[in-house]
């Protein structure tokens, strides 16, 4: 049986949904990093690309939640072209995250260990999280595609108009072919009257990971980003200020476009934040002009043909641990330094007090005496001086 496909449309309420409480920590650090643009191979129209990835056996017609997977209807879905990425590649990375797919332990020395190798930037999000009644619902499958850059009360904000994806994977023992991906995604949120510049973005309120990404995406680096990218960089990134603050997530098997020429999928673990982030506008419209998109509420209607099955294994967590975590051993070591000069300092004031002491007391006089009695002009310095 083919890999459930990604996206769906993540809802608390979906037919086919558990709750768990999942462990999911992350251990971050700057790596080195290459950063590029990659274009698939141009695209089929969806419902037969999908089609050829099962084997032509289970698309149907276009009455949504009748497939075991997904519904399609050919005269509507629309030639998605070229799928464009903006790819961070680590190099030689060390920043990972432990994560149990099941209840089975909270434990972090027990989670796998998935290594984050890519950043993927795409406009807009391929996730949509719905509050929905029914996911699956014709109406609501209808209207939650357009949602993507639905705007808020505020007339300002623009939902899901970027999503970021994590892709991690464990090392592979030699003689092994186990599928090992771990692809973690964030949605993105944008102001769209913002007015922010390339050149204001430093000093602004924002993270500097994203003045750090920015400065490689900037128009007048775009050729540079597309004719091969920008390798064998000397400078370093974080991701940690890429992550929402609340960390509860959806976790569902899944699919993901592999980031090489070819534009094909493989199967990979999907987890998908809840809670979205705010990113600059001029980030936004930066990473948009690499991906040929400058629509938020652009059609992709992914999502909206691909239904919620039981072979999805679809979970919410709202577990309340702490995501990120620190260098343990870098904390070690700064703390034993610590502790090293507190020690000397405290010796070095014994040392003051016993001589204060010793002085006041006459003993340091005497002994300094009896040490140079034999050095008559020493002896007479110390009798006449001290």
């Amino acid at each position: 049986m083919s890999t459930p496909l990604s996206p769906i449309i993540l809802a608390k309420n979906a037919d086919q949904l558990n709750q768990a409480h999942l462990f999911l920590q992350a251990n971050l650090k700057n790596d080195i990093f290459d950063i590029y643009r990659v274009t698939n191979s141009k695209s089929l129209k969806y419902c037969e690309k999908l089609q050829k990835y099962l084997g032509g056996k289970q698309c149907t017609g276009a009455s949504p939640g009748t497939a075991p997977y997904y519904s399609c209807n050919t005269d509507t879905i629309e030639d998605l072209g070229k799928n464009k990425y903006v790819v961070i590649e680590f190099i030689n990375p060390t920043s990972f995250v432990r994560f149990n797919k099941d209840e089975s332990s909270l434990n972090s020395l027990v989670g796998n260990k998935y290594y984050i190798r890519k950043i993927t930037f795409h406009t807009p999000s391929y996730h949509y999280v719905s509050s929905a009644t029914k996911d699956n619902a014709t109406a609501a499958v209808a209207t939650l595609d357009a949602a993507r850059g639905l705007t808020t009360i505020d007339g300002k904000t623009k939902h899901n108009c970027m999503e970021i994806e994590f892709m991690c994977s464990m090392d592979i023992p030699i003689g092994t072919t186990a599928d090992t991906s771990l692809i973690i995604s964030v949605l993105c949120d944008v102001n769209m009257n913002e007015t922010i510049k390339d050149e204001e973005l430093a000093g602004s309120d924002y993270s500097t990971a994203f003045t750090t990404i920015n400065n490689y995406v900037t128009d007048n680096k775009r050729a540079q980003l597309k004719n091969g990218g920008f390798r064998n960089s000397k400078y370093t990134f974080n991701c940690k200020d890429l992550f929402p603050k609340k960390k509860h997530f959806y976790k569902y098997d899944g699919t993901t476009f592999k980031t090489n020429s070819s534009g094909e999928l493989k199967s990979a673990i999907r987890i998908v934040f809840e809670d979205s982030i705010h990113i600059p506008k001029v980030f936004y419209d930066n990473i948009s002009a690499l991906t040929d998109n400058f629509r938020c509420n652009a059609t992709l209607p992914i999502n909206k043909f691909i239904n919620v099955t039981s072979e999805h294994n679809l979970v919410y967590s709202d577990t309340n641990i702490e995501f990120i975590v620190e260098d343990n051993k870098g904390i070690r070591k700064k703390n034993n330094i610590n502790t090293l000069y507190v020690i000397i300092i405290l010796f070095v004031l014994f040392l003051l007090i016993m001589l204060f002491f010793a002085w006041n007391e006459g003993i340091l006089k005497n002994v300094m005496r009896e040490i140079f009695k034999e050095n008559l002009v020493v002896y007479q310095l110390i009798r006449k001086y001290i």
